[in-house]
């Protein structure tokens, strides 16, 4: 029979797929091939009963009791080891990722592999600590069969009866070993260090990072009155690399690493040190950044199974993200008698604001109470303004030296008084739960039926409120929405750190972290350098989250026209954000409307299967529990598709109910559909519209229609002949010490209705996160914007970072090229498509700090090729070569090998044996 090679399988289809090959010949070539497809497009979840159980059992030695124990075999008294894969199961459903969990007896079983084919792209395991014998060759063995697996800090390093194993049970495949071969292996850490540019750490910037992780679940985040000091270190398991490749470090160079890969057979292993690498409190944790390396994961393990990410779309239809107006007002009455103007400026620019403040500097300290009630009532009624508390019921329990008109005296969090048990109180809870209590009795009583006890919002003083009991306080309250847990760039459900698999019954709206230099920028004040915000990064920072789809929730303690400490930019995040040009289907809620959404989505639920039939992909979701009719799944596709085809409940789809952003996929389910099937074919670049090689022209000239532009010290693009892609020439600027902007941009192209491809190769020799490169993109007349903010997507070669916002680089804060690659790297990116014919110029902007020179920038090879749809390329019959005689003795085996020539575009390469 004819024979596939499996190179070439693999070449084009991706090696992790089982294969039933249907063979029809024409001279000895494959028309027809149907897929098997065995793994599921999910994401697995490993909790492990195994680890459960050593929270239960009593240590014995050498397993460390004693004070800051907890004298059972899971010792540390930081965190629950249900809190890791609980909070991976709640950031997943946060994000709408469809998942499953597997436990060690399914892992035992074999649960991984089906017919040798990894049954779920990636596996995350975190602190999954005891692991049986029998579940090391299934680990590997899936990891080995194109699987990925996420290994985070301590699992694997136990045996079931709680003793170590000295090391991880696969040290030598994971690349990776402990420091410390016990159960002591813990550090504290607060930093991170970027190693490497790569797919998994590309939004991170460089430089010794502030990773302000929480260092237990009952931490004050802020600490206590007077001092308010910042808790930082987080606990991590120290690691050296034996074979893994070092992306991240918890402190600067030389200290132990954080961050590993290693390819291992057709899969690869990524390893993760902290031991609670998700939940954030307050605003100086980098939740964010963290989450995006479990993001990005998941994105790299469903592109190499060549499989679409399934998801609920965490907003309603018509919106690609969500933007809120948070101000925490404290106990600045002259900003909170001035809400009303500060509302109206957020209504006129199509936003909504939602204000807290110390309720007791009102009722108690404002001279002209009434007119700044009746100030807010106006706000609520015109406006659109919601008006909430930030605790101020009761004094500061915890510092009795604090007198009216004190900073802290009304400004306080519940996790303040739990250890104090204030006169007259049994306890600091209570005394904690009387004061916000209060706090709402205010609001309510001065706004009835504008804000009733059915709709209560709140956020927490130095988002000192993530304790426990402090959790319990806020739902004994009934409160709806708080602000201090974050998981994500979404809204999730409160998550329990005690009660194994609770969620509260109120959603925490996380404040969006972005860095500025090594420190997460908290809010707009220039309060914590070297976080402080300018309008570059404040922009970047929006832009960044619209492109993610999250919630853009930057917050302030000043009004949005200005009157506070952040000044303009509290205007700039309204107009910025609001731009519709800029940031089209942005939707503009308010902390009620969020929730409101949160309890209709929460309750859908996906199940999702994925075939292959040739090229064609056949993907099929069941949806069930929607309660709006704007509720909606997704599907990431992993490389640019072609020959889409929707059907809900067997049904052609109308363009109207789903549209295509990127890569991504988003149908509308409403409350009716109950299934979903998205059909789609590879693409490929077709005919060649536009090539310029720069060969044509004498240096330092550029070809025709193309022109250069330079500000500060950069100079401007020219031609070159010392290092190019093709002879003779490249185009290239240099990157000097100093901060400058050189511009180089195309001739116009007319491009016809449809989708395109942009192709170049380039060589950069950057300072990594320091100076970088972008494109941009000019349609018709309009101004040039980034490539990625029109709609463009990277087939390959895209950004691999973040520019640094500390030294005055022009492009700080965007994602760019940056650092040092080895020669020249092909880019591709998929141009927005076109409804009619429109002239197009691309612009190559490289921007430079104010130190450290670098190569500069080359690119050589700009190519614009249409798209073919591998649905409907022809198929011509192939040239076979003829094959001499041969003569084989009796009973010998003959083996036959050929290869057939392509005429059809794009070609396709057939070897075949035949035996």
């Amino acid at each position: 029979m004819a024979q596939l090679g499996n190179s070439d399988l693999s070449r084009r289809f991706g090696h992790s797929h089982a294969w039933v090959l249907a063979v029809v010949l024409w001279g000895g070539v494959s028309t027809s091939v149907t897929l098997g497809q065995v793994t599921l497009p999910r994401v697995a979840v490993h909790d492990s009963e195994l680890t459960r159980a050593l929270e239960s059992r009593p240590a014995t030695a050498p397993t460390p009791t004693g004070s800051g124990t907890t004298g059972y075999e899971w010792w540390p008294s930081d965190w629950r080891y249900g809190v890791m894969p609980e909070s991976v199961k709640e950031v997943l459903r946060s994000d709408g990722t469809a998942y499953t969990v597997v436990g060690d007896s399914n892992i035992a079983a074999g649960l991984l592999l089906s017919n040798g084919v990894p049954r779920y792209p990636i596996l995350i395991s975190l602190a999954a600590e005891a692991i049986r014998d029998d579940m090391i060759a299934p680990l590997t063995n899936y990891v080995a069969a194109g699987g990925f697996l996420f290994v985070g800090s301590s699992s694997f390093t136990r045996h079931t009866n709680g003793v170590t194993r000295g090391n991880f049970a696969f040290a030598n495949e994971l690349g990776v070993s402990m420091v410390v071969p016990g159960l002591t292996n813990w550090a504290d850490n607060r930093h991170f260090t970027k190693e490497m540019e790569h797919r998994l750490t590309a939004h991170i910037p460089a430089g010794q990072l502030e990773w302000r992780m929480p260092a237990s679940s009952e931490e004050i985040v802020w600490g206590v009155s007077p001092s308010h000091p910042f808790i930082a270190p987080h606990d991590i398991w120290r690691v050296q690399t034996n074979g893994a490749t070092v992306l991240g470090r918890a402190s600067s160079s030389g200290l132990p690493p954080s961050l590993l890969v290693r390819p291992y057979g057709k899969g690869c292993f990524i390893y993760y040190a902290p031991m609670q690498p998700l939940i954030g409190h307050g605003g100086f944790a980098p939740t964010l950044y963290s989450y995006l390396i479990f993001r990005r994961a998941i994105e790299w393990a469903f592109e190499t199974a060549r499989m679409p990410i399934p998801k609920v779309s965490p907003w309603p239809y018509q919106y690609d993200a969500a933007f809120m107006v948070r101000h925490d007002l404290e106990n600045y009455t002259n900003l909170i008698a001035n809400i009303e103007a500060s509302a109206r400026f957020e209504y006129t620019n199509g936003a909504k604001g939602d204000y807290y403040f110390c309720t007791g500097t009102v009722r108690e300290d404002a001279p002209d109470k009434s007119s700044i009630i009746a100030g807010l009532r106006r706000a609520m009624t015109n406006y659109g303004a919601t008006i909430c508390p930030h605790n101020g019921g009761l004094r500061n329990p915890r510092n009795p030296s604090l007198v009216r008109g004190d900073y802290d005296y009304w400004h306080w969090g519940p996790d303040e008084a739990l250890d104090v048990t204030p006169s007259g109180y049994s306890s600091g809870k209570a005394y904690a739960f009387t004061s916000i209590s209060n706090s709402f009795r205010d609001v309510e009583g001065w706004l009835p039926g504008l804000m009733t006890n059915g709709m209560r919002l709140w956020v927490s003083c130095y988002f000192n409120a993530t304790r426990e009991d402090s959790y319990d306080i806020q739902e004994g309250l009934g409160v709806k929405i708080a602000g201090e847990q974050k998981l994500g760039p979404f809204p999730h459900w409160t998550l329990s750190t005690r009660t194994p698999g609770k969620r509260y019954k109120f959603s925490s709206q996380p404040v969006s972290d972005w860095f500025v230099g090594t420190l997460v920028a908290q809010s707009l004040e220039p309060w914590h350098p070297p976080g402080v915000h300018n309008v570059g990064t404040l922009r970047a920072a929006i832009d960044f989250y619209y492109e993610l789809g999250g919630l853009i929730n930057i917050y302030s303690h000043t009004l949005s026209t200005g009157q506070g400490d952040a000044g303009q930019l509290a205007s700039e995040y309204v107009l910025y954000g609001m731009n519709t040009n800029l940031h089209p289907r942005l939707w503009s809620a308010n902390a009620i409307d969020v929730f409101k959404w949160w309890q209709q989505r929460s309750n859908v639920q996906i199940n999702a299967s994925c075939q292959t039939n040739g090229l064609q992909t056949v993907a099929t979701l069941t949806v069930s529990g929607a309660l709006s009719p704007n509720t909606a799944v997704e599907w990431l596709v992993p490389y640019a598709f072609c020959g889409l085809e929707v059907l809900t409940n067997g049904n052609e789809v109308p363009p109207a109910a789903y549209r295509v952003r990127g890569q991504t996929i988003k149908v509308r389910v409403g409350t009716s559909v109950s299934n979903v099937v998205i059909k789609y074919y590879p693409v490929s670049p077709g005919e060649l519209v536009y090539i310029e090689d720069f060969d044509a022209v004498t240096p330092p000239a550029l070809p025709a229609g193309w022109s250069t532009s330079a500000t500060g010290a950069q100079s401007p693009w020219a031609t070159q002949t010392a290092l190019r892609d093709t002879a003779p020439n490249a185009v290239a600027c240099p990157a000097p010490n100093n901060v400058g902007l050189a511009d180089l941009v195309s001739a116009p192209t007319t491009l016809a209705a449809g989708q395109a491809q942009l192709t170049f190769l380039h060589y950069h020799e950057l300072e990594a996160s320091y100076d970088g490169g972008v494109l941009e993109l000019k349609l018709g007349t309009n101004e040039f914007a980034d490539i990625l903010t029109l709609g463009g997507t990277f087939v390959t070669g895209g950004y691999n970072g973040v520019l640094d916002t500390r030294f005055q680089n022009p492009l700080s804060g965007r994602p760019a090229w940056t650092g040092t690659n080895l020669g020249f790297i092909v880019t591709s990116v998929r141009l927005p498509v076109l409804s009619a014919p429109e002239t197009v110029r691309f612009r190559w902007r490289c921007g430079t700090d104010n130190s450290t020179p670098g190569g500069g920038w080359r690119i050589d090879t700009v190519s614009i090729s249409n798209e073919v749809c591998l649905c409907c390329a022809s198929n011509t019959q192939p040239v076979l070569p003829m094959q001499p005689d041969i003569t084989v003795a009796e009973l010998e085996r003959l083996v036959v090998t050929n290869t057939a020539t392509d005429l059809d575009v794009p070609a396709q390469t057939l070897n075949y044996a035949l035996i």
